[in-house]
């Protein structure tokens, strides 16, 4: 994705104020980055009116939202290794809701190294800040908490592959990843995460890979089940505090890669996992999660990318990297369908074109003693993206969307509905 895209959703989902790592800066794909120059460098700006600012189910708030961005990276190749940064810096200005101006940033980085024998792997690791989205748990009551509302999010991940003398390899994985949100209403929603994965994968033929591994995770809500002083006032207490919560999880994964044509390919992983202390009471459970990838290019001009997840808890946003917070509780489950198109109109013309339906559904989940609320409810959500991008020379490129969001739900004022349009123009130097 090129930094413009990328800078435009930063308008995007700051205005929506989007759960997502990636919407404050550029992607590693700096593809035309030369071997002569390997630096770039450059800014861009943006203006974008949203329909929704607080996503709220009623007394919407309309802004318009100024957002510039300074970016850098490198990438560059010594030896076997090649090493690509990306980094961005950025403001973004409200119209009318000037409390929520902020201040972002991300950096990311990835190493892909190799030695003289059959062992490689890649490196990666980013950290972001932007401002949070609005109206994203049905947990969180507390009136008003449209706050300045700050997401830092931090992840690292260590893939190691070890070929033998056959078509086997042996894949070693370890990630970890961090959300803290900066307003005491949120602390609920913070959320740390460390796995580990390990298994053999099979290169049947160069179009068909298959592998198998086995995943563990440990996870924390460090401050997740609130504690309350009741001697404080016995019909509503004082809230004090939040015990954590931890929990770990184990999955086998059959993951198989398929090119079964030179315009398409499949990516496919199947799991089942096993989860102590995984919901709010403390309770174990076991399921089916999986994820499938169509990669489809039925033309020289067209590509179209489908994706469907089937996963619980947090596990099922990270991969899908939905615009919206997840729910660590490992009881809800959710399934997404995100569909993303790009055409080729002109040599210098791209449209874009992006569509995600997802259904949360709660089991027995009874966090806060809320059953009313949240046990055994679910939620819709619908998002639809069109734009167009015009690429007029190397380093000068500018994009313009539109964009629509709809959440239904079974828990009160937790559906929404927001529009957005925007554009954006960008500079870069090499």
């Amino acid at each position: 994705m090129r930094p413009l895209q990328n800078s435009l959703n930063l308008g995007l989902k700051v205005a929506f104020a989007a759960a997502s790592a990636a919407a404050v800066a550029p992607a590693f794909a700096q593809a035309q980055a030369d071997t002569t120059n390997p630096y770039y460098f450059g800014a861009n700006v943006g203006l974008t009116h949203v329909s929704n600012v607080f996503q709220q189910s009623s007394s919407r708030n309309a802004d318009d939202v100024l957002t510039g961005n300074l970016l850098g990276g490198i990438d560059t190749r010594f030896g076997r290794e090649h090493l690509r940064l990306d980094g961005s810096v950025g403001t973004s200005r409200y119209r009318n809701n000037t409390a929520l101006n902020n201040v972002g940033y991300q950096g990311s980085a990835a190493l892909d190294w190799s030695t003289i024998e059959r062992v490689s792997g890649t490196i990666t690791a980013g950290a972001s800040r932007q401002l949070a989205s609005y109206n994203i748990s049905p947990y969180i009551t507390q009136v008003p908490d449209y706050v300045n509302n700050t997401l830092s999010s931090y992840y690292v991940d260590a893939l190691t592959h070890v070929g033998l003398v056959t078509r086997w390899t042996l894949d070693a994985d370890v990630s970890y990843r961090q959300y803290r949100y900066s307003a005491a209403q949120y602390a609920q929603l913070n959320y740390q995460q460390t796995a580990y994965s390990l298994g053999p994968s099979y290169q049947a033929s160069p179009d068909l890979r298959i592998g198998v591994d086995w995943r563990h995770t440990n996870a924390t809500n460090p401050t997740y089940f609130p504690v309350y002083d009741p001697a404080s006032n016995p019909t509503s207490p004082t809230l004090t505090g939040y015990d954590p919560n931890h929990y770990s999880r184990n999955d086998i994964d059959l993951n198989i890669h398929w090119r079964f044509s030179g315009f398409s390919s499949l990516d496919t992983r199947l799991s089942h996992g096993s989860y102590t202390h995984a919901d709010s009471r403390g309770q174990s459970t076991s399921n089916f999660s999986g994820a499938a990838t169509w990669n489809w290019t039925p033309t020289g001009k067209t590509t179209i990318v489908t994706s469907f997840i089937h996963d619980s808890g947090l596990s099922a946003y990270v991969f899908s990297n939905l615009p919206f917070a997840y729910n660590t509780n490992q009881s809800t489950v959710t399934n997404t369908l995100q569909v993303n198109a790009n055409y080729q109109l002109t040599g210098k013309m791209t449209l874009t074109a992006a569509g995600v339906y997802a259904r949360t559904n709660r089991s027995n989940d009874a966090q806060f003693g809320n059953e009313s609320a949240a046990s055994n409810s679910h939620d819709n959500y619908y998002s639809l993206l069109i734009g167009a991008n015009w690429q007029y020379s190397r380093g000068i490129s500018m994009a313009c969307q539109v964009g629509h969001q709809v959440r239904t739900s079974t828990i009160i004022n937790y559906g929404y509905d927001a529009d957005s349009i925007g554009c954006n123009a960008q500079i870069l130097f090499y």
